[in-house]
């Protein structure tokens, strides 16, 4: 049976994807080779000075660089230790006691099993010889074709420019035509400056109005004949490469124009990077021939036994445990994502519900990568050393969160009593003690007052107020008049009591007080917190709470039976580069 549809295409795609994929090794960052050891496990298990100076040129410390403090380095070594610990302990670990991990691991292994059997059973079977490629291109000439383009930059400067520019104070008096004039003027000035060997990049940057390609030098990259107006292309595809324009006038303004080089039209020599680009394509089409005659190879012959009685149910309500199809009596696929694995399927071939052959091919679909799998197992890939070891290794970093996950409950919620205890044992830091934030001015009778509120509400600033009117020395009239946040018993009782009853940035009318009268802005109102308002924090609380009970319990467990010997005084000043330097 073949099923050369898009499930095929799809297989393809992501059989190339996933060894393309596997093809870049992780970077190294700012890497220490000078290896000594500054902690040891059990007298045997070393932790070497690169792995403490790696881990802290990754983090987010001393993003300007700098000297790092030995507290803080002291608790990342702690964590390697830690880290140390935890792959000693999955050693003995199995992933069946936790299902959710065992399949991420399987996910992981099967996706970079698949690109290493695409790479060596595919990719490194196609041997191109350069004739090959040379038929293949010729073969291919209208999509390899290139028009005439020339490589080029530009600056600009043009009266509408000038008047709204930077500088557009200088210009404000000007006509169109004194404008017009006076970028012309700079332009030819610029001209001189770059003949005499200023950098044009530099020119473009700083006095060019167009700021598109200002910012970039004033490059404008290669370009084919009408992507700029005409007068842009009359000088770009007339001036020998290597030479600067005179200056020439558009719509756009003045400009002045280098061009760079000047490529005709036709089809590029099949040598260098070109010959790269031309190989990898032809490479690939290649590639995906021979991937769609492998898949057909293996669905002729592949065996499907399906569980129809559950695929008859609403996937939804099918345990994800329950197995779905088996594959070549070998392998066994549970629900889990299944639904995905269905909803994919309509997407892909439009359908808005599937009936049971419809659930099959899908199926099918999915299989696909057991298939390949089982391939691969057939011709001996899976005791390949680099397959194994990557495999042990992804085992056990899947090994090592299993441990991980003892440290901590992801699941613990408080319950509605314990949140309210703990708001009441906490209410005093829920109750705000000065609750509003206040200026005023003093006056001596109220009619004067109110003519000063009427001058804030008129749009004066208050301060002004204050600086011009509050009563003793004007180096101490704003500092009087902030009072900052207060609460009761700290301004007489009449004062407090108008204050708060203001809305934000609102002028009170005169306020009578043993000082005299006050004019008085709300700049600010704070409210006591309710347990309804705080509820998300306390819950976080009690979450971090349970947490570090949890972890310091899991990590006493952890160095049961271990013995950890920190070398600190070997472990020299370490200066850190800048985040962007690392």
């Amino acid at each position: 049976m073949k099923f050369r549809h898009v499930i095929m295409t799809a297989f393809i795609l992501g059989f190339g994807v996933s060894f393309m994929a596997g093809c870049f090794p992780a970077g190294s960052g700012s890497e220490k080779t000078t290896d000594f050891p500054i902690a040891k496990i059990d007298g045997d298990v070393s932790v070497v000075f690169s792995e403490l100076y790696n881990r802290l040129a990754k983090s987010s410390f001393l993003k300007e660089g700098g000297i790092l403090d030995s507290t803080i380095y002291f608790d990342t070594l702690k964590a390697i230790v830690i880290d140390s610990l935890v792959s000693i302990k999955a050693n003995g670990a199995d992933l069946h006691e936790d299902i959710m991990l065992l399949r991420d691991f399987r996910l992981k292994y099967h996706a970079f099993y698949s690109g290493q059997l695409y790479k060596r059973i595919i990719v490194d079977s196609i041997q191109l010889d350069s004739a090959m490629v040379d038929s293949f291109y010729q073969a291919h000439q209208d999509e390899y074709f290139l028009p005439e383009q020339v490589l080029a930059k530009q600056l600009t400067i043009s009266a509408e420019g000038l008047r709204f520019g930077k500088d557009s104070a200088l210009y404000r008096a000007y006509s169109d035509e004194e404008l017009d004039s006076i970028a012309r003027a700079q332009v030819v000035q610029l001209r001189e400056r770059i003949s005499e060997g200023e950098d044009f990049k530099l020119m473009a940057y700083e006095y060019s109005v167009n700021h598109a390609t200002a910012v970039k030098g004033g490059e404008l990259g290669y370009f084919e004949r009408n992507t700029y107006n005409h007068e842009i292309d009359s000088v770009a595809f007339t001036l020998p490469p290597g030479s600067l324009s005179d200056p020439f006038i558009s719509a756009d303004g003045w400009h002045l124009m280098y061009v760079e080089d000047h490529v005709d039209s036709g089809l590029p020599p099949l040598s260098g990077e070109q010959y790269k680009i031309v190989h990898h394509r032809f490479k690939g089409e290649k590639a995906r021939d021979l991937a769609g005659q492998f898949m057909d190879s293996l669905f002729d012959v592949a065996e499907f036994e399906f569980n129809d009685s559950a695929l008859m149910e609403p996937v939804y309500e099918v345990d994800d445990t329950v197995w779905s199809v088996i594959v070549n009596g070998r392998d066994t696929i549970d629900f889990y994502r299944i639904p995905d694995v269905f909803n994919r399927y309509m997407g892909f071939t439009g359908l808005t519900s599937l009936t049971l052959d419809d659930k099959h091919r899908a199926l099918i679909g999915w299989a696909q990568k057991y298939l390949i799998i089982q391939a691969g197992n057939d011709l001996g890939f899976d005791d390949d050393p680099v397959v194994a070891a990557e495999r042990e290794r992804l085992y056990h970093l899947a090994s090592m969160k299993m441990i991980y996950k003892g440290s901590r409950d992801i699941d613990y919620k408080p319950t509605d009593s314990v949140i309210l205890d703990y708001y009441e044992k906490h209410k005093p830091q829920y109750v705000v003690q000065k609750p509003i934030k206040v200026q005023h001015v003093i006056v001596e009778d109220s009619v004067f007052g109110e003519y000063l509120r009427d001058l804030a509400l008129s749009g004066i600033d208050f301060m002004e107020l204050v600086r011009e009117h509050y009563p003793g020395e004007p180096e101490i009239r704003e500092v009087a008049a902030n009072l900052g946040y207060i609460g009761p018993g700290e301004m007489p009782e009449e004062f407090f009591t108008v204050a708060m009853g203001l809305r934000l940035g609102e002028v009170s009318h005169p306020v009578k007080t043993e000082f005299g009268y006050h004019i008085i802005k709300l700049l600010d109102k704070r409210f006591t917190k309710v347990l309804e308002e705080v509820r998300i924090d306390i819950v976080k609380e009690l979450q971090d709470r349970n947490n570090k009970k949890i972890y310091d319990a899991w990590l006493e467990k952890l160095m049961e039976g271990h013995r950890v010997e920190y070398m600190l005084e070997k472990i020299p000043t370490i200066e850190l580069p800048s985040k962007d330097m690392r």
